[in-house]
């Protein structure tokens, strides 16, 4: 199971991964200083994890995938804000962005090409 969790620091909300009777906490990687928030929406039965990164103060919004101990984004092209929602046991990203152009809430798949 993962979600995340508010820790009571202005600002800090950090992912968790429950496996089991083992809680780890984890953050998007990033450089020193940096503000960051990290929801963890999903999980497939590899332990991949997928979600949503805002770095502050300025609200930029991306998705991102956490593959093994690898981190990744994912940002769908002239989109405002990215979030991943979900993946399944093939690799098959979902989620949403806002479009740029006309303001409005879309879906995207995300495929490998491998």
């Amino acid at each position: 199971m993962v979600g995340f969790v508010d820790n009571l620091s202005p600002g800090t909300t950090r992912g968790f991964l429950r496996d089991g009777g083992t809680c780890t906490i984890f953050d998007f990687p990033t450089g020193p200083g940096t503000q960051l928030k990290t929801y963890a929406y999903g999980i497939n039965n590899a332990g991949n994890i997928v979600g949503q990164l805002i770095l502050e103060p300025y609200s930029l919004t991306d998705g991102f995938a956490r593959i093994g101990s690898t981190y990744g984004r994912v940002t769908f092209p002239l989109s405002y804000r990215s979030a991943a929602a979900g993946l399944n046991n093939a690799g098959r990203i979902v989620g949403s962005y806002l479009d740029l152009f006309s303001g409005r809430n879309r879906g995207f798949l995300l495929q490998s090409t491998q």
